[in-house]
């Protein structure tokens, strides 16, 4: 045990463990209340015990940036995970390897050409794999637009494939980071929320079941007024 900061090895990870419970229960809470199911992201901490704080109380359900921290987390427990960058096929051999080491890693694109792909890569090894459209909800880094011809071909061609799985839409509103008041944070938020139900129930007229709506980051999950038609 160290005596002072000045003692510390670094790198190290400095908490006020109090403060880190109450946030992660705060934010649990208000997304129950919503009727919605959290799933937090880990990309920023990586830490094994932060992560088992956040999830307390809740399914152990992650989000993760790598496929090296997927495997780090399976490792230790945590078995329902989406890897949140859009996939590639230089990462099709190492993504299905992991998901053969969990219970759920849940794969995003918005690439037309990847179902396939993917496809004929999870029918060799004998795998289906549950497969997220990447929604742009105004961040305009990665993700389809909703309005486009793409964002209801590219679910329909991961519908119609042998060893995919539609798993639903997701989003994240990263520019929510940027807003200068709780009124532009809030102005996100709901053009998240909206946008995203929306598109849901375009697909769902168009005979593509839409099993799970995906959305959040901290700024609009601490500021949304509601989040009817979310599910995590």
């Amino acid at each position: 045990m160290v005596n002072s900061l000045d003692e510390l090895k670094t790198p190290a990870l400095l908490l006020d463990v109090a403060r880190v419970r109450s946030n992660a229960e705060r934010i649990g809470d208000r997304v129950r209340a919503g009727g919605a199911k959290l799933r937090p992201h880990i990309k920023t901490h990586k830490c094994i015990e932060v992560a088992r704080i956040q999830t307390r109380g809740h399914s152990g359900a992650l989000t993760v940036s790598t496929l090296a921290e997927a495997r780090a987390f399976s490792a230790h427990g945590f078995r329902d995970l989406t890897y949140a960058v859009p996939i590639e096929p230089g990462k099709f051999d190492e993504a299905i390897q992991l998901a053969g080491d969990c219970e759920r890693l849940a794969l995003i694109t918005d690439d037309l050409e990847i179902p396939s792909l993917l496809n004929e890569t999870a029918r060799r090894a004998g795998v289906t794999l549950d497969i997220f459209l990447k929604v742009d909800c105004g961040y305009h880094r990665c993700g389809v637009e909703p309005s486009s011809p793409k964002a209801s071909e590219i679910p329909r061609r991961i519908a119609d494939s042998s060893n995919l799985r539609f798993a639903g839409i997701l989003t994240h509103a990263g520019h929510s980071y940027h807003c200068r008041s709780r009124e532009d944070v809030l102005r996100v938020a709901r053009y998240e929320r909206d946008t995203m139900t929306e598109f849901a129930a375009h697909l769902r007229a168009c005979g593509l079941p839409v099993e799970t709506i995906s959305i959040g980051s901290t700024p609009t999950i601490a500021n949304v007024d509601h989040l009817q038609g979310i599910d995590e």
